[in-house]
């Protein structure tokens, strides 16, 4: 399955683990990496995840990620067609990098879009019939059978 994961999940091994939560889906997203790393899943990249990583005033992390992109087996280039879905994505409610990570999951057919953002998943879910991919957390992908 070819999956998208946005730069909150890219970036939550990286962030304070002293809260439950935090711990479990950095657990999650560990376990969703290692299957793209062992070519169980592949990674899909875009221009809007490496503007926002190449935003990251953490030197370590920033390298990390961009590391880990650069095994993405599908690309999304910036286009006409992206900019538009990502305005009619922003009219159903989803913010501005929001609405670009799921044009970019929908043109490249990902069969998952991963945060861990809640107002995201909110959104998504409001919306679940008008967008062509389906956004999920971490914790729920990485506990699902067969992944």
């Amino acid at each position: 399955m070819l999956l998208y994961l946005d730069l909150c999940c890219l970036n939550r091994p990286f962030d304070d683990q002293a809260q439950a939560r935090v711990a479990l889906e950095t657990k999650s997203v560990l376990i969703i990496l290692d299957s793209i790393s062992e070519s169980a899943h592949d990674l899909c990249d875009s221009m809007i995840l490496r503007m926002e990583n190449s935003r990251n005033s953490h030197e370590d992390c920033q390298a990390y990620v961009a590391g880990f992109l650069d095994r993405a087996t599908t690309s999304v280039p910036d286009s006409p067609a992206l900019k538009q879905r990502a305005a009619e994505l922003r009219a159903l409610g989803f913010g501005v990098f929001d609405a670009y990570h799921t044009a970019c999951a929908e043109v490249a057919g990902c069969g998952c879009l991963v945060t861990c953002d809640d107002h995201f998943l909110k959104v998504a879910k409001r919306n679940a019939g008008q967008i062509k991919v389906r956004v999920v957390d971490p914790i729920r992908l990485a506990g699902e059978v067969g992944f």
